[in-house]
């Protein structure tokens, strides 16, 4: 996985890596956005193998990009819910 240096230069936000419905590193992100994140975790825990990436949407001022990494989710603030944006992001994030 990049460091987080680079993940947050190729999201420009902060985001967390979660893994089995915890949060083991978050990167610049406010309290206020890890509470919203910590009310998708038990969601994780039902994702199918074969998922790859969506955006969970609660109102239209908090959204968040998800996508696996590895064994492993990044969730992030998400400025849009376009999905091509978020495989965009992926993409950028294998590369680096």
């Amino acid at each position: 996985m990049p460091d987080m240096g680079k993940i947050y230069s190729e999201l420009g936000s902060g985001f967390c890596i979660v893994k089995e419905g915890k949060i083991l590193e978050n990167y610049l992100l406010s309290d206020f956005e890890i509470e919203w994140i910590k009310k998708l975790l038990p969601l994780i825990d039902f994702f199918p193998k074969d998922f790859e990436l969506g955006i969970f949407e609660f109102d239209m001022n908090r959204r968040f990009g998800v996508f696996k990494i590895e064994d492993k989710f990044l969730l992030f603030p998400a400025r849009t819910d376009n999905l091509g944006e978020i495989i965009r992001k992926k993409g950028a994030i294998y590369e680096a």
